[in-house]
C-alpha cells in the first residue's frame, strides 16, 4: 500500500499521515476524503460529514486511519452544535487511535462535555439481540449506531429507531431523567414484528 503525507487541514486540524489509496479502490478513498475536505472548508460541514460516513462504511473496521475520519466527523458536528454526536465520534477516534494520535481529541471531548452541561444524560445503551443498532431520528445521514453504546441525551422525552439483523425496525419512545442510567432494547425472538421493551434502570443509592 503506497503512502503519502497528506495534509489534513480542516478547520485546525493536525497533520495526519493517511493512505493514498487502499488496495484495489483505484484511489477513491483518497478522492472522497479531499472532497470532504473542501466542502468542510468551505463551510458544507454536513455534506462532509455524509461523505466520511459513507467512508467508515467503505473502508471497513480493519482500516488503519478510521480514527482519523471520526475525527474530522465528530469535529464537524462540534462545530454545527450537535453535541451527542460530536462526542461519539471524538471519542470513537481517541479509542481507535490509540490515544497518543492527537492530544487535541481529548481538549475537544472536554469541550462537548462542557458545552452539554447539566442538560444532558449520559446513558448506556444495551440490546438484547446481537447487532442491535439504533438510529436518531435528527440525523440525515442515517447513520446507525451499534450497541452496546454510550450517548448522551438531553433531559426529557427520546425517540429512536431500533433494528436487528432479521428484524424490522421499530421506532420507539422513552424519558431520560438525570437518574437514567441504562436502556435496554428488546427485541423478542418469535417470527413476525417484534415489540420493542424498554427498561430505563435508574442509577444505584
Amino acid at each position: 500500500m503506497v503512502r503519502v503525507l497528506l495534509v489534513i487541514t480542516l478547520l485546525g486540524c493536525v497533520l495526519v499521515d493517511a493512505p493514498e489509496a487502499i488496495a484495489g479502490d483505484g484511489g477513491a478513498v483518497t478522492t472522497q476524503n479531499q472532497e470532504a475536505i473542501r466542502l468542510s472548508k468551505a463551510g458544507e460541514l454536513s455534506p462532509a460529514i455524509g461523505i466520511w460516513l459513507s467512508l467508515l462504511a467503505e473502508t471497513g473496521t480493519d482500516y488503519e486511519y478510521r480514527w482519523v475520519f471520526h475525527k474530522n466527523i465528530g469535529r464537524n458536528y462540534q462545530k454545527l452544535g450537535r453535541l451527542p454526536e460530536a462526542w461519539w465520534h471524538l471519542t470513537r477516534a481517541w479509542e481507535l487511535s490509540g490515544g497518543g494520535k492527537s492530544q487535541k481529541l481529548l481538549t475537544w471531548v472536554g469541550e462537548v462535555e462542557t458545552a452539554m452541561g447539566a442538560d444532558h444524560t449520559r446513558v448506556h445503551l444495551e440490546g438484547e439481540v446481537d447487532g442491535t443498532t439504533v438510529r436518531f431520528p435528527n440525523d440525515e445521514h442515517g447513520f446507525r449506531y451499534r450497541t452496546p453504546l454510550d450517548w448522551w441525551f438531553p433531559r426529557g422525552a427520546q425517540l429512536l429507531q431500533v433494528s436487528a439483523p432479521n428484524r424490522e425496525a421499530t421506532t420507539r419512545s422513552f424519558t431520560v431523567t438525570a437518574e437514567t442510567r441504562t436502556v435496554t432494547l428488546a427485541l423478542p425472538l418469535p417470527e413476525g414484528l417484534g415489540v420493542l421493551v424498554l427498561r430505563a434502570d435508574p442509577a444505584a443509592e
